[in-house]
């Protein structure tokens, strides 16, 4: 099935970061020219790709090139808690794409990477979405889920001030508390908890190992891929919106299992689930899933996580930036306008020598979505353009 979408970002021309609704000024500066140009120009167009295989997608890639394609947002890659033919959002293993003979709905971890490889061979921007907001269907009342090591990487027991370990409430639904609550009964992650624990251990006995399970959770010298390699050397840099200093290390893409097993929380892992996708799988950024759901400042770590962070990089050796586009279904554009950030000083490269954390963060234009339905569903007499024009979140950014 084909879906066709589209998302606020690049020009089609690949020379900047622009608006839908914008026109770039084309200035002609060859000597026998004398007029400048003026050119009305959107971003490639997005093709939203689900239920086809990684290797059907490739396959169909000269197809996808030739129809003009320049961006595709593919469904979430991991381990479904519900099975080996869920679409993918009720998340089991973040670090599991599939493997031959145990294939996801879509195929293996190889399958995927090369479907990114080839989508960049043919110019296209691969965007995965990210689900971050929820794991499963699984609680704490399935005891034996829970006695066998739960969700990979993350704590169900009770820790210290965490009663219900790294997730909420689950008996609490999105409709008591849209933040805290269960999304449709999928377990709410609290991003907010700091339990600190190796989420994928790699050496058998070290204490900070995340309590193990009968079969996941246990140490596996194989976890180190997952992991940055520290003897790498790595980049300090501030952010502004934390208030913080961090030291970024890079994954060993020449000897994976160099990687340096470090202590986190539940957010930590997230944001490292983002450096192994961009770093080793190859992404160019993440649609955020049920955004609204999960505290906005979470947005600034997942900020920390992607910035600077692709190993891809432009003609002139600057950094190819990391877009994310965030779902938040509300037809308010004050509080779609929360989910924004877009203070990168050139939307199509970061210097090398920038170690200013920025955002390069949108958001699915829902507020003129529901003003469309709204006014389209009117009768003869309402159903005047004015009542649309100004509801996009493209006026709510700038005024323009």
């Amino acid at each position: 099935m084909w879906f066709f979408g589209k998302e606020r970002g690049r020009s089609s021309v690949r020379d900047g970061w622009l608006r839908l609704s914008r026109p770039l000024a084309v200035v002609a500066l060859l000597a026998n020219v004398p007029h400048a140009w003026a050119v009305d120009t959107s971003q490639p167009a997005m093709l939203e790709m689900f239920e086809a295989s990684w290797s059907t997608l490739q396959n169909r890639m000269p197809d996808i090139f030739q129809t003009g394609y320049g961006q595709m947002w593919l469904p979430p890659p991991e381990r479904a808690d519900s099975g080996n033919l869920s679409v993918g959002y009720d998340v089991f293993d973040r670090f599991d794409l599939g493997s031959p003979r145990n294939e996801t709905l879509y195929g293996t971890e190889n399958g995927f990477k090369s479907l990114v490889s080839v989508g960049h061979q043919a110019g296209l921007l691969m965007y995965s979405d990210f689900v971050a907001n929820h794991n499963g269907f699984n609680t704490q009342s399935n005891s034996t889920f829970v006695a066998a090591g739960g969700y990979p990487g993350f704590v169900m027991t009770a820790q210290p001030n965490a009663p219900f370990g790294d997730f909420h409430d689950p008996s609490v639904t999105y409709q008591q508390d849209p933040v805290n609550g269960s999304l449709f009964g999928l377990i709410d992650i609290a991003q907010e908890s700091n339990n600190q624990f190796i989420r994928q251990p790699t050496t058998v006995g070290d204490p900070n190992n995340i309590p193990a399970g009968t079969v996941y959770n246990k140490p596996d010298p194989n976890n180190a891929r997952f992991y940055p390699d520290q003897a790498l050397g790595g980049t300090q840099y501030t952010d502004p919106a934390l208030g913080t200093t961090f030291t970024r290390y890079n994954f060993n893409a020449n000897n994976p299992l160099a990687g340096d097993a470090v202590s986190e929380n539940a957010t930590g892992l997230l944001m490292r689930n983002m450096e192994w996708m961009i770093q080793s799988v190859g992404v160019d950024g993440f649609r955020l899933d049920a955004a609204r759901h999960f505290p906005s400042w979470v947005l600034n770590y997942f900020d920390e996580a992607t910035f600077r962070t692709s190993t891809r990089t432009n003609l002139d050796g600057s950094i190819q930036p990391i877009f994310m586009f965030s779902e938040v279904a509300d037809g308010s554009a004050s509080t779609v306008m929360q989910y924004y950030r877009r203070d990168l000083p050139n939307r199509l490269a970061i210097s090398a020598s920038d170690t200013t954390v920025h955002g390069n963060r949108d958001v699915l234009d829902f507020p003129l979505f529901y003003s469309m339905v709204g006014n389209l569903s009117s009768n003869g007499t309402q159903n005047n353009w004015h009542n649309i024009v100004n509801s996009s979140v493209d006026v709510a950014d700038d005024g323009l």
